[in-house]
């Protein structure tokens, strides 16, 4: 076999979806969409003409691919007839409703990589002034800048053809050219430098975050859920971004942050968006799949203000930006995180696309509209931002991850979210900007506890209010025995006596009845805790309650050697359990408000140093 017989190896993030797609049998979900909604009089015949000498110019949609030895390759092959097709819906009654469900039901047909070429289209006829121009893609032959470079072209094309001019100048240059860079930045001292960043950025494996609480799966398909965001809204955003004197995307970055630290609990959290990639000029002229996914470290204290968030998320962006060929499985690996790990990095995946480019097809007028940015591991946001001012929203969910409703609830929060975002005081605290509606708040608030009460009307008090109409009604069992609600309550009293009053303070106890009259003691006393794993080493133990700041430790009567070591470690006071309860008419008063700290709970380390999530009583 020739060199020429042998074609081109494929770029890195190409290899990436062949071997993506290879391992999972196939089937993912490795497709992008969009179509243009034309309106004037478009010649279909001068637009058939523009298309056929854009997949000439823009190899990349004429790739074959193969495997030599069990390396993938690709070759480029002449397309003699294009794979469009021209739907005509004008006898519809609702003729846009009837071409945009006809696109969505094409989407559901998945592309093979054995299939020639990897993408199809059509130009769906919804009137004499109206069409739609569909566009569906393979990821293995092309990314989102790829169609950005697709659609500012066909225009060049079209109104060449039109007015009879040569469609010379600015012809595509060859595909070659963009798989030679992509070789050429991994023999250059260009990689070095941007390894040696990726390792600095991150000293530890970070914690990645699902809003969906549940384990990753392989992204088969996804759920999407779209709003244009009300005039006043989009208006609010538009004049916070010119206020602080930042991009849109970085806006955006700034409010999912913000958004994924109040539902998830974690400070220290990640966020991922996609790049092009590409560096020089030319680069950034030809069409193929070169596009990345990086990290975005994002660390929200919700003491700190709007204005310190969006200026951590431009220096941020700003800098991974400078080193964005690194791969995103090289930057996962050498960090730490599993290489069957689905979630591109954790945290929703933000994607806020260029301003729609306007393009103008002779007389005819475009509107760009997106139906899918591909794979969603996750979830997924992308932002549009329309010439006429609108901001679209698009949320996808994985949906082995979340329902139709989870995905709608989402999109609905952030939206309101975003837009208290925009209107809050840059200089206020991120922590009062709130993260669910009132309506939502008081529905949360009233699942499972009956009507909402007021004020510090916590669980100690309803324990004890239930404790003193029945008493005697069984509470706890444990194989030791049972406690009645009494008992319970007289237990939390005694022992809350015994604790420093506000602060965070240690439980090591087997779970039974014990464990749950220390947790009502602590929450009794103004405190909140801190719940430790007796089968921890020590030092595990000892750096939990270090980290955390807890002042005591209250300990079952089956660690007490334990408690010590730990104490010994860390400088905790000690406080035993034990069976002595306070009578129903003397019980302690209970301190603390349903805004208190309840507890702190860490998560599991396996990815890195643990983290402390703060969780407030109501």
């Amino acid at each position: 076999m020739t060199a020429v017989d042998a074609g081109l190896p494929l770029s890195t993030a190409q290899t990436d979806v062949w071997f993506d797609e290879q391992l999972s049998g196939g089937g993912l979900a490795y497709a992008m969409a969009d179509y243009l909604d034309i309106r004037g009089p478009l010649d279909t015949a001068v637009f058939e003409a523009a298309l056929h000498r854009l997949a000439e110019e823009a190899e990349c949609f004429r790739a074959r691919f193969f495997e030599i030895d069990g390396e993938p390759r690709q070759v480029i092959e002449p397309l003699t007839e294009l794979p469009v097709r021209y739907p005509d819906l004008t006898g519809e009654a609702d003729p846009e409703a009837a071409a945009v469900a006809w696109m969505h039901e094409d989407m559901r047909r998945p592309f093979a990589l054995t299939d020639f070429p990897l993408f199809r289209g059509a130009l769906l006829k919804l009137g004499p002034e109206r069409h739609f121009w569909y566009l569906t893609t393979h990821h293995l032959v092309g990314d989102g800048f790829s169609a950005a470079i697709c659609h500012r072209r066909l225009g060049e094309l079209y109104n060449a053809l039109l007015a009879g001019e040569s469609t010379e100048p600015g012809a595509l240059p060859s595909f070659r050219h963009l798989i030679e860079a992509d070789l050429a930045y991994h023999e250059s001292a260009h990689l070095a430098r941007d390894r040696e960043f990726w390792g600095r950025h991150f000293d530890s494996t970070p914690d990645l975050v699902s809003l969906s609480g549940k384990e990753p799966a392989p992204a088969r398909g996804f759920l999407r859920r779209s709003m244009v965001l009300p005039e006043a809204s989009a208006h609010a955003v538009r004049a916070a971004v010119a206020r602080a004197k930042v991009t849109l995307p970085t806006f955006v970055i700034a409010a999912m942050a913000a958004y994924t630290q109040r539902i998830s609990g974690i400070n220290d959290l990640l966020l991922t968006v996609p790049v092009a990639a590409r560096a020089g000029v030319k680069s950034r002229t030809i069409p193929g799949m070169m596009a990345n996914y990086l990290p975005l470290r994002m660390r929200v204290e919700p003491d700190r203000t709007p204005n310190e968030l969006l200026a951590q998320a431009s220096k941020e962006l700003a800098q991974t930006l400078k080193h964005q060929r690194y791969h995103v499985n090289q930057i996962r690996r050498d960090i730490g995180v599993r290489s069957d790990e689905r979630r591109p990095f954790g945290g929703p995946f933000v994607n806020v696309l260029p301003p729609d480019p306007g393009l103008t097809l002779g007389a005819c007028t475009t509107r760009l509209n997106n139906l899918s940015t591909g794979i969603t591991n996750d979830l997924s946001v992308t932002v549009l931002d329309a010439l006429d001012g609108e901001i679209e929203l698009h949320l996808n969910g994985n949906p082995d991850l979340y329902d139709a409703e989870g995905v709608r609830t989402h999109l609905d929060r952030f939206a309101a979210f975003l837009d208290r975002f925009a209107r809050a005081d840059p200089d206020g605290v991120l922590g009062r900007i709130d993260v669910l509606g009132a309506e939502e708040r008081d529905s949360v608030l009233a699942q499972g506890t009956g009507p909402i009460g007021p004020v510090g009307d916590g669980v100690v008090s309803r324990v004890r209010a239930f404790a003193a109409a029945r008493p005697e009604a069984v509470a706890v069992v444990d194989d030791s025995g049972s406690v009645t609600y009494a008992g319970l309550v007289g237990r939390a009293s005694a022992l809350s006596r015994r604790l420093p009053g506000a602060g965070l303070v240690g439980v090591l106890a087997d779970p039974g009845i014990g464990f749950v009259a220390a947790v009502l003691g602590v929450l009794g006393s103004g405190g909140a805790y801190v719940p430790l794993d007796p089968s921890m080493p020590v030092a595990r133990l000892a750096g939990l309650l270090a980290d955390s700041g807890a002042g005591s430790l209250i300990t079952g009567p089956d660690y007490q050697e334990l408690a010590a070591e730990i104490a010994e470690a860390v400088g905790v006071s000690i406080v035993p359990l034990d069976d002595a309860e306070d009578p129903a008419e003397g019980l302690a008063p209970v301190s603390g408000v349903d805004g208190d700290l309840a507890y702190v709970i860490f998560t599991s380390g396996s990815t890195g140093k643990p983290k402390g999530a703060m969780v407030h009583r109501r």
